[in-house]
Order: structure tokens, then C-alpha cells, then sequence
């Protein structure tokens, strides 16, 4: 722009030079040419400050947007700040799980509350929470169905390993994809469900086998039990209750994966949002995933938009 003033001012002082040699040319009068010459040193005069006008301009409104980029910057770093602000003074809650009793020197490990669960997930939550339930006191069953296998005759290495699995296994299955899903469930985060599906797939196939009862594992499963009906009928009876309870979480769990996985691919999840999850860090910052929450919460109890109205939020029926 700047180069556009300076070639129109030159432009015009060489067309008046031209205009000024052709004076001079025709002109033999002195008087008469000192008056040309005077009046074309007025019109130079003229358009240099023309110029200098037209430079100032230019040099105000580049200062004009230089100023106006800055406050933008300052807009958006002010923003960003109050964000920051915001996510920061989201107060954590307390952890309450597992509740320990007074005497025990422990402090539960994590928070839970199904009310932070927005309230089309929470009934599912709270099944799958009650099928961790289910697991956790069937491998309790299972250790006594082991020992009336030990004390019919069936050997020590399977009442062993049923503490095993009681012992690792119940603390786990909760860590490893009962949280997975609460997370999931409550901040809406595809890193959470990818979680909950690599592992609950696992836990699947653990309960599958579980079920089938393989001798020397550690479970009451149909081929331990319906092998040990020659031997003992009374510890078959007990080794039976196990075996159906690994039979029944092996079915539910395969129903609970489903109806998960039909959620989650209807609600337009996929690979490349846990992903961008991961790159991102945000599955792990807690300020952020406590802000995410609330958020949705609040969108939730805010008033219904007509776009709001026409969302069908998923349901999840009673088979289950």
C-alpha cells in the first residue's frame, strides 16, 4: 500500500516535468515562465505533502491493526486464563471406597457415586457394579466349593488356587474394568470405554473358562464337578453352586459387553477419539475430567433447546 502512494506521487512529479520541458520549449517569455515554473513548484509541493499525508495514514492504520491483533491475543490469553481458573478451583472429591471400618489404619483408595453418573448411564452402572458384586462373591463360593473338593478327596492345588483368585482377582476386576466403565460413564471419555472393552473382553474369557471348570485351575467349573460326582456326591452338590454362578457371570457379562458396545458405537465412539484422548493427556487430568463432569451435568439440568428435544438419549431395557 505504502508502494502504491510513492509510484502515483512519482508518476505525477515525472508527468509534470514532461509538462514542464514542453513550456520551457514553447514559452520564450521569462516572466511567463517564471510564473509556470512557480506554479508547477506549487503542484509539487502539493502532492509531496499528499504523499506524506497518504504515509501517515497508512503507518496509523497498520499501528490500527497491529493494536487491534494485540487486544485479540489478549482476549483470547484472558480467556484461556479464566478456563484454567475455572478447572483449577473444581474441588476433588474424597475418596469412600472401599469403606473400611474405623479401627483399619487404611484410607479407601477411590470416590464413587453413582450420582455423578449422568442419569441415562446410571442404571447400567450400576448393574455392571452389581456384577462385579456377583464375581467378587463367586469367587468366594467357589474357594469353599474347593475346599469341600480338598476335603472329598480332591486334592490341595485347587482349594490354593481358589485364594488366589479371590485375593488378586476381586481387587482387580474392580480396578481393571469396573472403574474403566465408571470413568467412562461419567466423563464421556473414549479412553475409558477402549479400556473397559480390552479388559472386560478378558474378563470374559476368564469367566468362560471359569465355567467349563478345567481341574487343577482352581475353580468348580462343569468338568471338575460332573467328574467328582463318582467320588463324592455331597462335595459335587457344593461344587455345584460355584460352577452355576460362573456360568451365570460368564452369560451376563457377555450381555453387559454388548449392550456397552452397542452404546458406545451409537454415540459415535471410535478408536481415533480414545486415541486423541491419549495424545492429549486429558483421560488422566483429573481437574479436567471434574470439569467435563459437571459440565455435562449441567447441560443436563439446564433448559431443554429444541435441539436438545429431538436427541434421543440411549435406554437400556431390563434383560440384563
Amino acid at each position: 500500500m505504502r508502494h502504491s502512494y510513492w509510484l502515483e506521487s512519482v508518476s505525477v512529479v515525472s508527468d509534470l516535468s514532461g509538462y514542464a520541458v514542453n513550456e520551457l520549449n514553447s514559452l520564450k517569455d521569462y516572466d511567463k515562465l517564471v510564473k509556470k515554473l512557480a506554479s508547477l513548484r506549487t503542484v509539487v509541493c502539493v502532492c509531496a505533502r499528499g504523499c506524506v499525508q497518504h504515509e501517515e495514514v497508512f503507518e496509523c492504520s497498520l499501528r490500527a491493526c497491529e493494536c487491534e491483533e494485540r487486544r485479540r491475543r489478549f482476549d483470547r490469553l484472558i480467556d484461556s486464563s479464566e478456563e484454567l481458573i475455572v478447572v483449577a478451583c473444581v474441588p476433588m472429591a474424597e475418596n469412600n471406597f472401599p469403606p473400611l471400618p474405623g479401627f483399619i489404619p487404611l484410607r479407601p483408595c477411590f470416590h464413587q457415586d453413582f450420582e455423578d453418573i449422568p442419569d441415562q448411564h446410571r442404571t447400567m452402572c450400576k448393574r455392571l457394579y452389581y456384577l462385579w458384586i456377583l464375581y467378587g462373591v463367586t469367587l468366594l463360593v467357589n474357594f469353599f466349593g474347593c475346599m469341600a473338593w480338598m476335603f472329598g478327596g480332591g486334592g490341595v492345588t485347587n482349594f490354593g488356587m481358589s485364594i488366589i483368585w479371590v485375593v488378586l482377582f476381586t481387587p482387580c476386576s474392580y480396578v481393571c474394568w469396573f472403574r474403566s466403565i465408571y470413568n467412562a460413564f461419567k466423563t464421556d471419555s473414549s479412553f475409558y470405554f477402549m479400556s473397559f472393552f480390552f479388559v472386560f473382553m478378558a474378563q470374559l474369557f476368564i469367566s468362560i473358562i471359569q465355567a467349563i471348570g478345567i481341574p487343577g485351575w482352581g475353580v468348580c467349573g462343569w468338568l471338575g464337578t460332573i467328574s467328582f460326582f463318582g467320588t463324592s456326591i455331597f462335595a459335587s452338590i457344593i461344587m455345584l453352586i460355584p460352577t452355576l454362578m460362573f456360568t451365570a457371570v460368564a452369560a451376563i457379562s457377555f450381555i453387559a459387553l454388548t449392550k456397552v458396545h452397542n452404546f458406545y458405537r451409537g454415540s459415535g465412539g471410535s478408536m481415533s477419539k480414545a486415541q486423541e484422548e491419549w495424545v492429549s493427556g486429558a483421560w488422566k487430568n483429573p481437574h479436567v475430567q471434574q470439569a467435563a463432569q459437571q459440565a455435562a451435568l449441567g447441560s443436563l439440568q439446564g433448559p431443554q433447546t429444541p435441539q436438545t428435544a429431538q436427541y434421543s438419549t440411549p435406554s437400556y431395557d431390563n434383560t440384563m
